[in-house]
Formats: C-alpha cells, structure tokens, sequence
C-alpha cells in the first residue's frame, strides 16, 4: 500500500512524494516549484522570534528568581529579629519595677551623703587660704 507526502498551502496543493509500508526507505522530496522551501523559511523566522522570546523568559525568570531569594532572606532576617525583640519586650515587661526604683533611691540618698561630705571638708580649706 502506497501513500502520497503532500504539502497543502492556502491555496494550493503539492505532491511532494510516495509512502510505502517500509519505514527504512528513504525517501527523495522533489519541490520542483520551491513552495515547501518558502515555507520552511518562514517556519524558521518563527522559530528563531520564539528562540529569541524564549530567551527573554528565561532571563526574566532568572531575575525573579533571584528576587525570590533576596526575598526569602529579608523574611528569614525579619523573623529572627522578631524573635529577638519579643524577648527584649518580655525582659522590660518582667522588670521589677519596684527594686529598680528602690536601688535609684539608694543611690540617690549615697550621692547626697558624697556630695554633703565633700562640702563640708572643702570649707575648712578655704579658711585656712584666706
């Protein structure tokens, strides 16, 4: 059983060769009237712009995908110092108010007693220089 290889185009119709059962015979093309090769060349000029699209995507999807990283880096860095803060929050929230304030008097009531001392000694040594 014999087949016709045929190339359609929009308005016509080419016999371009025969197909037989056996798949290891080689086949010759004859276009005698260049309709398949004009049509290849623009298969090709298609080819190529799809190639050339491609191209673009790719290096589009390279860009965001580097993006993502940057992205995935930032959130990474955000959470530990979430992380972070939450715990400074619990330490000032834990504070015992009441001993920090009774220190501070403390030593409030030692500064006074410093400077008071130091007062007292510095009047006899200006007696002594007039």
């Amino acid at each position: 059983m014999l087949r016709h290889l045929c190339f359609r185009t929009e308005t016509e119709f080419h016999r371009l060769g025969l197909l037989g059962k056996d798949k290891n015979v080689n086949m010759s093309v004859n276009d005698s009237s260049g309709a398949l090769l004009k049509r290849t060349g623009e298969i090709r000029r298609v080819l190529d712009t799809f190639d050339k699209g491609f191209d673009g995507v790719s290096q589009h999807r390279s860009l965001i995908g580097t993006q993502i990283n940057i992205a995935d880096n930032i959130k990474t860095m955000n959470e530990q110092q979430r992380v972070e803060f939450e715990e400074l929050i619990s330490k000032i929230e834990n504070t015992d108010y009441a001993g920090v304030i009774a220190k501070l008097e403390q030593s409030r009531t030692a500064y006074q007693a410093l400077l008071a001392s130091i007062a007292q000694n510095i009047r006899p040594q200006f007696a002594e220089v007039l």
